[in-house]
């Protein structure tokens, strides 16, 4: 009887601890993929994303953890936030990169350190230039006007300045309007200038006119890009650029 009770007693240890041991392995299961896998994603991909925009801060989310789904390289949902970038030297003061269906190499990522980016099913990128960022950013293309200043006004941004013109001091204001080419380029069109001098030759008139007509491309992604939306507002310049899915 006593020897009964015994086996009975090993075989409800031997089940606590089969039972101790299956709760640990679900345990580790379901806290490893948030522990270890996550942040190694993440840290690689706000690195990658970092290098691509030469962006000053980056944010990365991935709503729900993605799982294990992370070691066969696919990212489910991915959010990510950045800051002071630029693509192809044009200036970006904030953007949300959303994405769904992200695949990668993930034994580039765990083997080498290095985001492998290989597709998704829907990328989108809403993106915000300031008037700040754009006058920092044409005072350098037209260092002619040092004193260059982008405002917006209604639907298109105002550029106000001074130029020299053989020792002449020469105030203009001129209204740009914003249009897309070719699904990539962004191009900048001199639409009304303004001088504080009445008499105005009309050659000078195409001269500065010139000065600002320029166009940027923004196809420097890691991927096939299109500019679904460029529109002045407030503040600045709204973008929305897709990825393009094959």
């Amino acid at each position: 009887m006593g020897e009964a009770r015994f086996l009975g007693g090993t075989v409800v240890q031997k089940l606590l601890v089969c039972g101790a041991a299956l709760l640990i392995v679900l345990v580790v299961s379901a806290l490893l993929p948030r522990l270890v896998l996550v942040p190694r994603v993440s840290s690689e991909l706000e690195q990658f994303i970092a290098d691509e925009f030469h962006a000053q801060k980056v944010a990365v989310d991935l709503p729900g953890g993605g799982g294990w789904s992370l070691l066969v390289g696919l990212i489910p949902a991915i959010s990510i936030e950045l800051e002071d970038g630029t693509v192809n030297g044009f200036p970006v003061t904030e953007a949300v990169l959303f994405a769904e269906g992200v695949r990668f190499h993930p034994w580039t990522l765990f083997r080498e350190r290095e985001f492998s980016y290989g597709g998704s099913d829907l990328l989108r990128i809403s993106a915000r230039v300031s008037a700040e960022s754009l006058s920092e950013y044409f005072r350098q293309h037209v260092p002619q006007i040092p004193d260059l200043v982008v405002e917006v006004d209604h639907s298109q941004l105002q550029f106000s300045g001074t130029i020299d013109l053989l020792g002449v001091p020469w105030h203009l204001a001129l209204g740009v309007a914003v249009e897309t080419a070719d699904q990539t380029v962004l191009r900048f069109v001199p639409v009304a200038l303004r001088l504080e001098q009445a008499a105005v030759p009309p050659a000078l008139v195409d001269l500065l006119q010139e000065y600002f007509r320029l166009e940027v491309d923004l196809d420097q992604f890691p991927f096939p890009i299109r500019i679904a939306a460029a529109e002045v507002e407030a503040g600045g310049i709204a973008l929305v650029v897709e990825e393009i899915v094959e």
